[in-house]
Order: C-alpha cells, then structure tokens, then sequence
C-alpha cells in the first residue's frame, strides 16, 4: 500500500467509448491534483481519444509546481481483433457500424480479462477503478486482492433505481405498460418503452443485473455527481442500498481553460471554443438544448 515514500497508486480501465474515455481521464486529473499516482490503461487505438487530455493535464500539473504532483501514464493493453475476426483498429464502441462488428466487439471485450489481470500484476497498484461495463474485473479482484473501485459515469438516482426496475421489469405482465418505481425518495413512474428490456432483448436484463451484481461485490463507486444536486440519494445509497460511494464530480468542470474543452475526444471543435460560448452566450435562458445519445448511438436523416 502507499507510504509516504510511495503515493497512492491507481489504474482506471475505462470502458472503450468516448461517453466512458473521457470522464475516466477527468477522474484522472482529479486523482492526480490530490497527490495519486494513475495509470490510464486502454487499447492503442483508444489512446487518440485520450491523450491530448492527459498531456493538458500533466503540463497543468508540472505548472502548478508541486512536489506530491506526478503525471498521468498511460500504459497499453491488446485489443484481440484477429481473434474474433474484426479488422484491426476497431476497438471502439463508435467503431460499431453493424450489428454484427458490434457483437464481435463486445466478445472482444470479454478476453480482455486475463491481459488485464496479467497488466494489474505487472503495475501492482493500491487499487484500480473500471467501468461498470467490465463486469469480471470483480473476478479479477478477488485474485489478485487489489481493491476494485467502480465507475460508469451517471448520477447516483440511476444507481439506486436500477435494481429496482430489473425486478419489475422481470415481472411485469406483457399488457401492462405503466409502472411506478418504489422504494426511492422521490415517486418516479416509467413506461415500459423507456427501458431498453421492452425491445425483448433478454441479454441485456441479464448483462445489467450481472454488472449489478459484481458492483456490489467491489469496494466501491465513484460517481459522477455531486451532494447538492442527490443530496436524498446520498443518504439512500448509505442507509438503505448499504454500499460505498464517493461522490467526485460533474468531472468535465475539472477542464477550466477554453482549449481543454475544446479538443477533447482526440480533435478541437470546427467552430472554435470561444465563438461557440458567444454563440451560447447570445442565446435566451432556457432556448438552448443539449442531447447526447450516447458513443454507440448511429443516427440517419431520414
């Protein structure tokens, strides 16, 4: 473990999306501002997503002139193309065009489980976190005794509710559409069609409630939010979901200067940082709405 001579040392595996990339990075920077050492680990045709971040962020930290201040790596793991048939350089969520090169990429995800392990044993740090989305990195934990931390980016409303709805989903009678969402501070009442499990996609019940259930075998969650925006879901998670949970963002704010938000995601914006904020700042409160759809989403005009 650290001593005084040796600082925290954490690798953060990031699930291989943008949407997951970039605030692991964030979570990164903030790890490192408090003194801890990190690793970023990702596949090689990850790295461009992340590394200007990393390298803003280490100049940052060289600036700031602080003895307890060590710069972000970044060390590689392979990506098994050849081995589920994929050509090389998709190893990305966005990279997904078909269905197919989808599933084949997801399958590529599972055997990363024994070069990740080998990588944790090579860099031997305090701890790691990895997104929800690896799933067995629980397994790898529990072999290697390094503490596993968990990460997937939402707010804790979504941690506390989504056990809850798996059940009655699981449950749900075919004609029924409406349900309320029970035990949670607030009285929250969904539709069948919000939830990805209306497509009948079974698999995707199953992965949600195995990520649940490896989560709640880990040390812990970092969240990307903050007390005063789910103050009543900090004490829910405390008292009644009875797990770990820190509380470290919205993380993007940890990027202040124009050009770090600017070319985050491996390229600058095309319009430029400060013409898109006069653009913004030109517009009425409330008349400006920002949608996300996620890394994998793919769109067509029609």
């Amino acid at each position: 473990m650290a001593t005084q001579s040796s600082p925290l040392h954490i690798v953060l595996f990031p699930f291989l999306a943008h949407g997951h990339l970039l605030p692991m990075a964030d979570v990164a920077r903030i790890f490192a501002l408090h003194g801890v050492k990190c690793t970023i680990l990702t596949t090689r045709g990850n790295v461009t997503y992340i590394e200007t971040t990393i390298e803003q962020t280490n100049e940052y930290l060289k600036s700031k002139n602080e003895p307890s201040h060590m710069p972000i790596s970044i060390s590689l793991i392979h990506f098994p193309s050849a081995e589920i048939g994929l050509p090389e350089g998709i190893e990305n969520a966005s990279a997904s065009s078909s269905r197919e090169i989808q599933q084949k990429f997801f399958q590529g995800l599972f055997l990363l489980e024994k070069p990740f392990e080998q990588k944790l044993k090579e860099i031997n740090p305090d701890a790691f976190v990895s997104d929800t989305f690896f799933a067995w990195s629980a397994n790898v934990s529990a072999r290697t005794s390094i503490p596993r931390l968990v990460f997937n980016g939402t707010g804790l409303l979504a941690h506390c509710g989504q056990d809850v709805v798996c059940e009655i989903l699981e449950s749900l009678p075919d004609d029924v559409d409406k349900f309320v969402i029970p035990g949670l501070p607030h009285q929250f009442e969904m539709h069948r069609s919000q939830h990805l499990f209306t497509l009948k996609n079974k698999h995707i019940l199953s992965a949600i409630k195995r990520n649940s259930e490896m989560d709640a075998r880990s040390y812990g969650v970092i969240v990307n939010s903050f007390l005063d925006l789910e103050a009543d879901y900090v004490v829910h998670w405390r008292d009644v979901v009875r797990r770990k949970a820190w509380l470290v963002g919205p993380v993007a704010l940890c990027n202040e200067k124009g050009i770090e938000k600017s070319s985050r995601g491996g390229a600058t914006t095309s319009i430029g940082i400060e013409e898109l904020l006069h653009w913004l700042d030109s517009k009425h409160t409330g008349t400006v709405v920002y949608i996300c759809f996620g890394s994998i989403a793919n769109l067509n005009t029609s």
